[in-house]
């Protein structure tokens, strides 16, 4: 049986690590991690730019040993549902934060996971569609 995924009073997914799971039974090796994306999954999120960016956000991610993500019965993804979808609000204030303290994106790029700034010219297209779709 799924529990929801416990959120924040603004409505973000908590830290993996104030979930408590079962230790890895794993060794850490590149092989055995994968990134955990705390606003999940991506398709859920649809095509805006708004919420695929905050997804990117450094921080909305964590690496996780295998059995503990996704691997078995005491894994996360196998423990809890999907957190809600944060407001298009709540977004765009998690995205105000991470613009003001110049947090990356990390994204996957040719084969591996890259860092990247989050550009003016995005930043503009971000705006843009947040008065868009706000109204």
């Amino acid at each position: 049986m799924e529990k929801v995924y416990p959120v924040d009073s603004v409505g973000m997914p908590i830290r993996v690590e104030e979930l408590h799971l079962r230790r890895s039974q794993l060794r850490e090796r590149p092989e055995n991690q994968s990134v955990h994306h705390y606003n999940w999954s991506a398709r859920r999120y649809g095509r805006l730019l708004i919420s695929q960016t905050m997804r990117d956000l450094e921080h909305e991610q964590v690496t996780m040993q295998n059995d503990q993500h996704n691997l078995g019965r005491t894994a996360l993804h196998y423990i809890y549902d999907m957190p809600q979808i944060p407001t298009l609000h709540q977004m765009m204030d998690r995205l105000d934060i991470a613009k003001q303290t110049d947090e990356h994106m990390r994204i996957r790029a040719d084969g591996r996971w890259v860092l990247q700034h989050i550009s003016d010219i995005h930043w503009k297209q971000i705006d843009q569609e947040y008065n868009r779709e706000a109204d």
